[in-house]
This record gives C-alpha cells, structure tokens and sequence, in this order.
C-alpha cells in the first residue's frame, strides 16, 4: 500500500484506515517466508532438528497431519524417531508455535501463540500454523482420512 503512495500511475492514492485485501494477500508469501526464517534462526543451533522437522511437514505437503504420518516424514529423511521421540517433537512444535492440535472431536485448533497458557495435548490431528504455510508450501487440508 506505501509502494501506492509513490506511484504516479495510480487513480487513487491508498487510504491507511483499512488494510486492502489484495496488499495482505501480497505480503502473506514474503511473511511466511521471514517466519520459516525466525524460526529456523532460532533453533538452528540449540536444536538442529528443527530443520528435518520443518522439511519433514513440507515434504508431507498438507496442513494437517497426524503423529503417525510426521513420523513417516522423518523416516524418509533418514531420522531415527521412536514414538516417543515423535511425541517430543510434537511438543516442540506446539511450545514454538509452528503447529497446533485439534481439540477433541471439534473445529477447535489450539496454538500456544493463542492460548499461551495452553500446556501441550496428544491429539488425534495436528495442524500447521497458518503463517507457515506458504512458505513450507503446503495445501490447505479439510480433513485426514
């Protein structure tokens, strides 16, 4: 919307009392990506799986996925995982925010960025946060089967 400001070709200059749709739209690619970044620059070094994690939800391609099914990702990539190592994982991701869990048989998704006070919950469906998804380039998925 700035770049608007500036442009001589514009019929209109932009108006800052609301956000233009297609100005958030724009800018959700380089977010996600600069999130992917963040967390990646944060644990990089303290905790190196955090790369074959990421790779891991990105080779699965969905949104959502089950423990299952991080647990074939990581296979693949050759990482060694028991369940309760999936588990662990699964903890991580949520403490970081980079997925969250379904609530029950409900619509509801808990992620720790939302309900800070949200302790870690084995579930039966987990779910990339929304902010990654463009970035890892996943489709948006309806429900597992």
């Amino acid at each position: 919307m700035r770049d608007k400001v500036e442009d001589p070709f514009v019929d209109e200059p932009p108006s800052f009392e609301k956000l233009e749709c297609e100005s958030i739209y724009n800018a959700e690619p380089s977010y996600s990506e600069w999130l992917k970044q963040e967390v990646l620059e944060e644990w990089k070094v303290q905790r190196p799986s955090i790369v074959s994690l990421l790779n891991a939800l990105q080779n699965h391609g969905s949104t959502n996925f089950t423990a299952a099914i991080l647990a074939k990702e990581l296979e693949k990539l050759g990482v060694k995982t028991t369940s309760a190592d999936t588990l662990e994982h699964l903890r991580f991701l949520f403490e970081n925010s980079v997925v969250g869990f379904r609530l029950g048989s409900s619509n509801e998704w808990r992620f720790k960025c939302f309900y800070p006070s949200q302790g870690f919950v084995e579930s039966d469906e987990y779910r990339v946060h929304d902010g990654l998804v463009r970035a890892l380039n996943l489709t948006e998925a309806r429900k597992l089967s």
